[in-house]
């Protein structure tokens, strides 16, 4: 990769993104590595604008225990909503996260 490309993106899903929080997701210790990397500088991440509104939809069923495993407090809702706000995330309309980018590889 030449300093001119700059780090490959990647796009990310809500589940992802969760998957960095929440203890009983799926491929938890991949989206640590991804994030780590992502701080590292050595990778970006991309979202959809609807990606927050799908957490927050994961997020009130896991306050509400609906998920297996994963009864969350209120307070643990909002140091998550915190912790994504401090994420330095791309954020791209759906509409043109249906095209390929040349560095864009989806997750």
């Amino acid at each position: 990769m030449s300093a001119k490309e700059g780090p490959i993106s990647f796009v990310i899903g809500a589940s992802v993104l969760l998957a960095f929080y929440l203890p009983a997701e799926p491929y938890k210790a991949q989206a640590l590595a991804l994030l780590g990397n992502a701080a590292a500088g050595l990778v970006g991440l991309v979202v959809s604008t609807l990606a927050y509104y799908e957490v927050l939809n994961a997020l009130s069923y896991a306050l509400r225990g609906l998920k297996s495993g994963q009864k969350l407090p209120i307070e643990k809702a909002l140091e998550i909503l915190r912790a994504m706000a401090g994420l330095d995330l791309e954020e791209q309309s759906v509409k043109g996260l249906d095209k390929p980018a040349s560095s864009a590889h989806g997750l």
